[in-house]
C-alpha cells in the first residue's frame, strides 16, 4: 500500500511539472507589451514562448507587469481540455510518513471542479484520507459531494441542491449517504476580494453500520472566499445539521479553513494547508465526537 501511494503522490507531482506555460502578457519597463506563452515566473523573471521570436528569459528586472489568462490567486488558466470542458479543476496530493522504531503513512488526496455562468453553478469536490501505523490502517475515509445552485440573474438570492455521500470505516455509522435542497443569499459577491454566502435548508441522511437509520434533518452553512492578494487565498466553511426526529435532540458539524499559495502561476501549481473537523453529538464509545484532520498537499489546477 505504502508503495502504490508514493507512486500515486509522485505521478501527480511529475505531472504539475511538465504542465505547459499559459497565454499571457508580459509589461516590459519600456511599456511595451509581450503577448505568448507564459512558462515560468519566478523572482528571477518570466520565461516566455512568443510565436515569432521563440523562448525569451526576461528578467525580473525589466518586468513591469503580468496578466495571464483568467487570473486567480492559485491559477492563471484552466477550464480546457476534454475532462469538464470549461469547468475548473485542481487535484490535490499530500502525505507523510516515518520508517524506524515506528513505521506510519499518512496521504491525503482530492479532486475538486467548478462551473458557473449566470445562471448556473456546479461545485464537485471528492477527498480521501489514510492513515496506518505499524501496518494497520488507522484512518480510511473518502467524502463527495455534488452541489447545484440556480442562479436569479441581478439577484443576491438562489437556490441549491445537494448530495454528499461519506465512508469512514473508524465511526460509528461507517457510510452515510445525505441530501439537502434549499435557498441561499451572497451577502458579499466581490470575486476579486471576498464572498461570503449563506445557505438554508432541509434534507435527510441515512447511515448504515452499527446505526443504520434515516434523520430528516436542518441545514445552515456559510461559505467564505477571502482573494488576500494575487498569490493565496483562504477559504472556509461551517455547516449545521440539527436532527428534526425529534427535534434537536442531536446535531452534526461539519466545518474547515484553507489556505492557498501559488508556487508556481503559469504553471497552475500551489501549495495548500488545511484543517477539517466533523462533529456528531450521538457519537459513543469508543469513537470520539470531533474528528480533525490537519492536511498540506501540493494542488496542480488545470
Amino acid at each position: 500500500m505504502k508503495n502504490v501511494l508514493s507512486i500515486g503522490a509522485a505521478s501527480a507531482f511529475t505531472l504539475a511539472i511538465a504542465a505547459p506555460g499559459h497565454a499571457g502578457t508580459v509589461t516590459l519597463g519600456n511599456g511595451d507589451v509581450i503577448e505568448g506563452e507564459v512558462v515560468s515566473s519566478t523572482d528571477t523573471g518570466v520565461e516566455l514562448i512568443h510565436k515569432d521570436l521563440g523562448t525569451l528569459n526576461i528578467p525580473a528586472d525589466n518586468v513591469a507587469g503580468m496578466k495571464l489568462s483568467n487570473s486567480d490567486p492559485a491559477y492563471t488558466g484552466g477550464g480546457g481540455g476534454w475532462f469538464f470542458p470549461g469547468w475548473d479543476k485542481s487535484i490535490k496530493a499530500g502525505f507523510s510518513g516515518a520508517s524506524g522504531n515506528s513505521d506510519n503513512l499518512n496521504f491525503y488526496a482530492s479532486f475538486a471542479t467548478d462551473y458557473e455562468d449566470e445562471q448556473d453553478r456546479w461545485i464537485i469536490d471528492a477527498n480521501y484520507f489514510y492513515s496506518e501505523s505499524d501496518g494497520e490502517e488507522t484512518q480510511n475515509e473518502l467524502t463527495a459531494r455534488v452541489i447545484k445552485d440556480w442562479l436569479i440573474p441581478g439577484e443576491a438570492y438562489f437556490y441549491w441542491a445537494s448530495l454528499q455521500y461519506q465512508r469512514d470505516e473508524f465511526t460509528i455509522w461507517e457510510e452515510r449517504v445525505s441530501g439537502y435542497v434549499g435557498a441561499g443569499y451572497e451577502f458579499i459577491n466581490r470575486p476579486d476580494d471576498f464572498e461570503l454566502v449563506g445557505r438554508l435548508g432541509a434534507g435527510a441522511n441515512y447511515e448504515s453500520g452499527q446505526v443504520g437509520d434515516t434523520t430528516p434533518e436542518l441545514f445552515a452553512g456559510l461559505e467564505a472566499n477571502w482573494t488576500i492578494d494575487d498569490q493565496s487565498s483562504l477559504k472556509g466553511f461551517a455547516y449545521l445539521y440539527p436532527s428534526l426526529d425529534p427535534a434537536f435532540s442531536d446535531w452534526r458539524g461539519q466545518s474547515g479553513l484553507t489556505y492557498k499559495l501559488a508556487i508556481a502561476s503559469a504553471r497552475g501549481m500551489s501549495l495548500e494547508l488545511g484543517v477539517r473537523n466533523d462533529y456528531n453529538s450521538k457519537t459513543e464509545d469508543p469513537f470520539d465526537a470531533n474528528d480533525v484532520k490537519y492536511f498540506g498537499a501540493l494542488v496542480y489546477d488545470f
